[in-house]
């Protein structure tokens, strides 16, 4: 009788489960899923055997239909059997590479899923020789991934549910598989997924679907993946300030005069420090108005991209603030006027700013020598480096981003001998593995990651390395390079961390949307993505002397 009873209520049990439903964000999520795994791993679509798009739009209608988590499962089953058999030649997917940290594939044993299904997903997963890499190409020279394969959609529209959801997927899985970096992001990757797919699912016209994607991409943490969207992101930059400001602790410093008129009828004057906005300190009001719009890594980051627009409106043509005058001995809240289009006077009026701004070479002792990377042209480095070796300390600045620097001439003078400045994480062809330090067939020919050869000629002097928060990308590589000189000291604020090459990815819109491919860290490991660089200083400017270059004085203090 016992026996009969447990049988009933086992019986019961599985029969319920089966007709258990499944609420539509369940079913988009676990078919968007489904879909970007067989897109890199199945042998068919890696190998770019089907049109992968329109795949995820014919089978995304059917799932309207569907209202049980049992007829689900069967759906999902049937759709990946329909592709055919996948060879059972079993090999485990992470043997050969040695980063795992982004390999995400834990939702493949969801218990909702059916024993068959759950199976069938184990055994594509395992034949990593099915894997073609149609859709993410290695790019054979540089070991880059390359995107390219991905096609605009035709007749593409905000206001269809698939077309919006196939964006999401489309970029969700692309970083979810091949962003080496994912792992730096301040929220898991999985529940980003989680909280976009209702503003996709309810985005209705252009603005709204605008805004699910820039709010999804800001979710990288990267300061490569720059994206202000037309419908959402523009239209917050409609009404503007007749001057410019720059973000120095926690203060928005005026640093020139658009329209001195304008200016004028507003009180503000070039010094100005304007310390709180609607009520809220700068920095509060920058992180609740603009963390969605602008992608970044650090606090630091978001401060900088933010400076200029700051006190921009959308649909209004005014702000409230705190104004400090620029000598500091009187402040009052105001309200300043906003204009959609102004006059610019011909001649701007701006700060005073350093002899030496501007200069490729500067002498500022006679034995300190001041280079800026930011001027370099081609045929400047070699004369300046000459001139530079009867210094006995040199000031590298790198606080704009470079035009030319040849890192082999600059390195050689810099180095005794050859040295690795740079670790490199890079993809690979599994899906959600990384390889560190990968052979590209490139490094045949030279090796990008090292820098310098034997040379007993080297400078021996002091080198200090200049960089804030607008020392991004190539600055921060080339960085990387002169802090591994043997006497380097580095002085500054945190950069944006976004150190290697940039990635782009179509999107079915038309529209690109960039990211950081390849991991940057110190040869000892220490990761500078998303972190910055390393500083043995770490100096601000002071609002209320925002002509003075405090982190030159810093290099003189330590020379006395």
């Amino acid at each position: 009788m016992k026996k009969t009873i447990l049988f009933l209520v086992c019986s019961l049990f599985i029969i319920n489960a089966n007709a258990q439903s499944v609420d539509e964000q369940t079913k988009i999520k676990e078919f968007g899923l489904i879909w970007g795994f067989l897109k890199y791993h199945h042998p068919i679509h890696s190998a770019g055997k089907t049109d992968i798009d329109a795949e995820f739009l014919h089978h995304f209608q059917q799932l309207k239909n569907i209202q049980e988590r049992s007829a689900l499962n069967t759906f999902f089953f049937d759709w990946i059997r329909s592709y055919g058999e996948v060879s059972d030649k079993i090999k485990t997917p992470s043997e050969d590479y040695n980063f795992t940290k982004n390999l995400n594939l834990d939702w493949m044993q969801n218990e909702a899923f059916s024993t068959e299904l759950r199976q069938l997903l184990s055994t594509v997963r395992s034949n990593t020789k099915n894997y073609k890499g149609h859709y993410a190409q290695l790019e054979k020279l540089t070991r880059f991934v390359s995107f390219n394969k991905e096609k605009k959609l035709k007749n593409f529209s905000p206001e269809n549910k698939a077309h919006r959801m196939l964006t999401l997927f489309r970029f969700w899985n692309v970083i979810n598989y091949y962003d080496v970096n994912k792992y730096l992001a301040k929220e898991n990757w999985n529940t980003v997924l989680e909280n976009a797919i209702t503003p996709f699912i309810n985005a209705y016209d252009a603005k709204t679907y605008d805004k699910a994607k820039t709010e999804l991409i800001s979710k990288l943490n990267d300061a490569h993946a720059f994206y202000i969207g037309e419908a959402y992101g523009l239209p917050k930059f409609k009404y503007k300030t007749p001057f410019q400001t720059k973000y120095i602790n926690d203060t928005l410093v005026v640093t020139k005069l658009w329209n001195k008129e304008l200016c004028q009828k507003n009180g503000i004057e070039l010094g100005g420090m304007i310390t709180k906005i609607e009520d809220k300190t700068v920095k509060e009001y920058i992180k609740e108005n603009f963390k969605t719009i602008y992608n970044y890594a650090n606090e630091n980051t978001l401060m900088y991209r933010a400076e200029r627009v700051a006190l921009y409106q959308e649909n209004r043509e005014e702000v409230n603030i705190s104004y400090t005058k620029p000598n500091g001995t009187e402040s009052a809240s105001k309200t300043i006027q906003l204009f959609d289009r102004m006059n610019v006077d011909a001649e701007k009026e701006s700060l005073k700013k350093s002899p030496y701004y501007g200069q490729k070479f500067y002498e500022i002792t006679p034995t300190t020598a001041y280079i800026n990377l930011g001027f370099l042209e081609k045929k400047d480095l070699n004369k300046i480096l000459k001139k530079a070796s009867n210094y006995k300390a040199v000031i590298f600045d790198l606080r704009m981003y470079p035009k030319y620097v040849d890192l082999p001439k600059l390195t050689k003078w810099l180095y005794p001998n050859r040295s690795k400045f740079i670790k490199v994480l890079f993809p690979t062809k599994v899906p959600g593995l990384g390889e560190y330090d990968a052979e590209a067939p490139l490094n045949f020919v030279s090796d990008p990651f090292s820098g310098g050869r034997k040379n007993k000629n080297y400078y021996k002097g002091k080198v200090f390395l200049l960089v804030n928060a607008s020392t991004v990308s190539q600055a921060e590589y080339i960085s990387m390079a002169i802090q591994n000189s043997p006497n380097c000291t580095t002085i500054g604020e945190e950069t944006m961390g976004a150190v290697m090459n940039i990635t782009s990815i179509p999107m079915p819109e038309g529209q690109e949307v960039n990211f950081t491919s390849v991991g940057a860290f110190y040869p000892d490991g220490t990761g500078v993505q998303n972190k910055g660089l390393q500083l043995d200083y770490k100096i601000t400017q002071r609002a209320s002397q925002p002509e003075r270059d405090m982190m030159v004085e810093k290099v003189l203090e330590l020379l006395e």
